[in-house]
């Protein structure tokens, strides 16, 4: 008598799991969510907010060089290398948009460099001699930032963050449901 009793008990608690496991699928996977959705108008300003859109990297290492007189003959020389990354893209805070119907008009302004990133461990100093002031080190540091940027435009990392930027930005708003995405990059002012 015990026996059957147990397995009645077994029954009754695997019948309770059963029901408590599709209870829990059936809420996941079936009912209606709750969350709020946001209008696309929101999703546009909450855009803008982010305002640097990164859509390409460039890197580089360069190498710069500096002298002047020495004290007694002959010159002072520094050369230093610097590896760097070129962070390049879109303002999104100046993006603008109309809503047309089922077709989203969107113009930026044009890609830009947004940052110019070497650590100080990108810096190395290959050959000093002489004294050099922090200054002057600063300069050429800054020197070398410059030509990784100009590298990387004769590069086309401002063409490459375009492109980009046109694709992603073309499958995030017809994922919003627009059956028209028109992207237009206004011409360097």
């Amino acid at each position: 008598m015990t026996k059957g009793i147990v397995k009645k008990v077994i029954l009754a608690a695997c019948a309770i799991a059963i029901i408590i496991i599709g209870y829990a699928c059936y809420a996941k996977f079936f009912k209606k969510s709750t969350t709020e959705m946001v209008s696309i108008s929101q999703s546009i300003e909450e855009m803008k907010k982010i305002s640097e859109f990164c859509t390409a990297n460039y890197f580089q290492g360069v190498m710069v060089m500096d002298s002047m007189p020495g004290i007694l003959l002959g010159y002072n020389k520094i050369v230093m290398t610097a590896n760097g990354q070129i962070r390049a893209g879109f303002d999104l805070s100046q993006m603008e948009t109309e809503s047309v119907g089922d077709t989203l008009k969107i113009t930026l302004q044009p890609a830009k460099i947004l940052d110019t990133i070497v650590n100080p461990s990108g810096f190395k100093t290959i050959t000093e001699s002489g004294s050099w002031s922090h200054q002057r080190t600063t300069k050429l540091k800054n020197k070398a930032r410059g030509e990784i940027a100009k590298l990387a435009v004769n590069d086309g990392v401002l063409t490459a963050a375009k492109e980009n930027g046109i694709k992603l930005l073309t499958a995030m708003f017809s994922s919003f449901g627009f059956d028209n995405v028109e992207i237009t990059v206004n011409q360097k002012q």
